[in-house]
């Protein structure tokens, strides 16, 4: 399964977004994360938001299965649980 990530901008300097995805991807070492510079498909989009306003654009890639947006303090355990789900599905 592949989950393509795209970051948003960085206006939240205190929230580690790279942090983030690393421990995703340690919970969940049979996903490929892949960070696609263009334009993408893949089983999933990952987006990942510094602050709640979730303003990063991703209309260029895009998840067969769904789209996942995650940010501060919110909606890591529902992304993991919804990864894991997808796994055991394929």
């Amino acid at each position: 399964m592949t989950v393509l990530v795209r970051y948003c901008g960085g206006c939240n300097p205190w929230y580690d977004r790279v942090a983030l995805v690393q421990h995703l991807q340690a919970a969940l070492p049979a996903i490929n994360f892949s960070f696609p510079p263009a334009a993408g498909s893949g089983d999933f989009v990952l987006v990942v938001c510094g602050c709640p306003a979730r303003c990063a654009y991703h209309g260029d890639l895009t998840g067969k299965k769904g789209e996942l947006l995650i940010s501060p303090g919110v909606d890591y355990e529902t992304v993991c649980q919804t990864l894991r789900n997808a796994l055991g599905s394929e």
